[in-house]
């Protein structure tokens, strides 16, 4: 029955949450309990009433809230455990503090714990560790009080909600204001998180997890990053003037970035990169799906696909106006399929993927609209498909410049003589049937 009733109030915040795709309200009332059971009492004037949060904890049985009153607030010098299924619910989000100062806020080592309606403060804001099915939720959460700062940490925790917490203004974040380690089937939605002095999220070796419906901008790093994260779902959220990357992930695959709004930021809207963020080797990043997204005014470019990051789908975007070009490829078998991309620097730049002959790129039925400079390719196998050109009126076969570079001579001159010579003749492909008209393609 506990498993039940627990969905069925996961569901509901789920709802609240994704209902707001670019910020979130935190409306000033009491918060009710989540689940039946006994309520421990902290403050207020009743007799039996606690002064201490952790003795009510500490007395609660599985199922049981404690309610904290504010008008003890603030709790200082802080560190709350939790090592059973219960609810701590705050009287008010702005006026019930907890303050842990240079320490851990709320510890939690349990299943099925529900946390909300407080204004949390201290180095690291609520941490789970090993602890499923809790949700998290009408937090104002901040940290600024010492180095190696995060206001939400999970390590090795699964299905879990992280929802509708305000997030904003935080100095010294170490890794990401959200920062989910070795963890799956979490969902962290409707947050606002903004104005802080690193990543907004960071997934690291985390799988199957949803993040949805946040407002992540003006972060002094990537909006959402991941390295070696796996199969997770980018979906909703507006990501905007961070300062770097949009979305930035490092040898992570098939996951799914779609449907955001990515615009402003002083990097790439969306950087797929090959690397390991930590230690440099060339872990693949490829079979991502982005979708969907507006990509827009961005630095560098739109969306930049690094080496060996392969077979990646490109659709349904609109990409426009970045400052040094729509679209980057550093690697093979992608298809860049009915994306708008008008009014960049370049329009589509693929670069030295030798192993294209093979694996060839595939950009097919694209609009490319008043952008400076038209495709730059280094490679034999692409395949240009019924795009549409502004500057080709003719239905006769539309060519494209390009070079051919020739890699095995390039790595014999780099075995012998230690020098990085890259040799390219001009190179002519084909769209053999370009579209008269441009395609109707809106997100």
């Amino acid at each position: 029955m506990r498993k039940i009733i627990t969905l069925g109030i996961m569901l509901l915040f789920l709802g609240m949450t994704i209902s707001s795709s670019t910020g979130l309200s935190l409306e000033k009332h009491s918060t009710t309990p989540l689940r039946n059971g006994n309520t421990l009492y902290v403050g207020g004037s009743g007799p039996n009433n606690y002064t201490k949060i952790q003795d009510a904890i500490d007395d609660a049985s599985d199922g049981d809230t404690v309610f904290v009153y504010n008008d003890s607030s603030p709790y200082k010098y802080v560190t709350l455990v939790v090592n059973k299924s219960i609810n701590l619910i705050g009287e008010d989000t702005y006026s019930t503090i907890i303050d842990g100062y240079r320490d851990y806020v709320i510890k939690v080592y349990a299943d099925y714990v529900n946390i909300s309606g407080f204004n949390i403060i201290g180095r690291v804001g609520v941490y789970l560790e090993k602890s499923s099915n809790c949700i998290i939720s009408r937090n104002i959460i901040s940290t600024s009080y010492y180095d190696y700062c995060w206001p939400i940490e999970l390590q090795e925790s699964d299905f879990n909600i992280i929802s509708r917490n305000d997030i904003s203004n935080n100095n010294r974040i170490e890794y990401g204001v959200i920062f989910v380690g070795y963890s799956r089937y979490n969902i962290i939605s409707g947050n606002n998180i903004s104005n802080n002095d690193n990543n907004g999220i960071f997934l690291e070796s985390s799988f199957d997890n949803t993040i949805s419906g946040n407002n992540i901008s003006n972060n002094d790093g990537s909006g959402i990053l991941l390295a070696d994260s796996d199969d997770n779902t980018i979906i909703g959220n507006n990501i905007s003037n961070n300062n770097w990357d949009g979305f930035c992930s490092y040898g992570s695959c098939r996951n799914i970035i779609s449907n955001n709004i990515i615009c402003s930021n002083r990097g790439n809207g969306v950087q797929v990169d090959s690397g390991d963020l930590f230690i440099y080797i060339s872990t693949p990043g490829g079979f991502n799906i982005i979708s969907g997204n507006i990509i827009s005014n961005n630095y560098y470019f739109g969306i930049c696909i690094d080496f060996i990051c392969n077979k990646n789908k490109i659709t349904g975007n609109i990409i426009t106006k970045n400052n040094y070009g729509g679209i980057e490829i550093d690697s093979a078998g992608n298809t860049i399929e009915r994306n708008n991309i008008a009014n960049n620097k370049y329009s589509i730049i693929i670069y030295h993927s030798f192993n294209t002959i093979f694996r060839p790129n595939i950009v097919k039925e694209n609009n490319f609209i008043k952008n400076e400079q038209y495709p730059e390719y280094y490679g034999i196998a692409n395949r240009w498909i019924r795009n549409y050109w502004d500057d080709w009126d003719s239905s006769s076969p539309r060519p494209i410049k390009g070079n051919l570079t020739f890699w095995g001579l390039t790595l014999i001159i780099l075995i012998k003589f230690d020098v990085e010579i890259y040799i390219d003749v001009p190179w002519i492909q084909f769209d053999w049937h370009p579209a008269s008209e441009p395609y109707d393609i809106g997100v």
